[in-house]
């Protein structure tokens, strides 16, 4: 099991997932989370109305991590297929189609909308990223507006 996750939100204040995959893995590869991301980072449906609602109510994400959370979890899902994953480290072994770090806490994946920073689970980076101290209210109401600009912009480009 890999994670893709976000920093938190409303939507995962109480997930403790993250430090779920650690526990049960330690050393091991459990998955990243997004720099900047949203729980609407992965879903991308059929009807652009639709989908201006589900950001609307769990987060607008910025153009990049929908692109990367498709090259992640694809790679991932070929190397498990191709039965490459290493079952002592959780990482791929040689050839692989998915990103899983170098050793860095993060590493980039580059995309058509731009770079988006997946940061391992399990790292000093990723608990910053997902504690409760990550976010203020203050970040949090600010951030409002230029995340419904950049997510209506990103919705439009997803479905020209």
């Amino acid at each position: 099991v890999y994670e893709i996750g976000a920093p938190l939100n409303f939507l995962n204040v109480f997930s403790d997932v993250n430090d779920q995959l650690t526990e049960a893995r330690p050393g091991q590869f459990t998955g990243v989370v997004l720099e900047g991301g949203v729980h609407m980072d992965p879903m991308q449906g059929g009807n652009p109305l639709i989908q201006v609602a589900a950001y609307a109510i769990a987060g607008f994400p910025q153009p990049q991590n929908p692109l990367a959370v498709r090259e992640l979890s694809a790679g991932w899902i070929n190397d498990m297929f191709d039965e490459k994953i290493d079952p002592a480290t959780g990482a791929c072994q040689a050839d692989c189609a998915g990103q899983y770090g170098d050793g860095d806490d993060s590493f980039t994946i580059t995309t058509s909308r731009g770079d988006a920073v997946a940061v391992l689970i399990g790292t000093q980076k990723a608990t910053a990223l997902t504690s409760l101290h990550a976010i203020s209210l203050t970040d949090f109401v600010s951030a409002i507006p230029a995340g419904v600009l950049n997510g209506l912009q990103t919705t439009c480009e997803l479905f020209t």
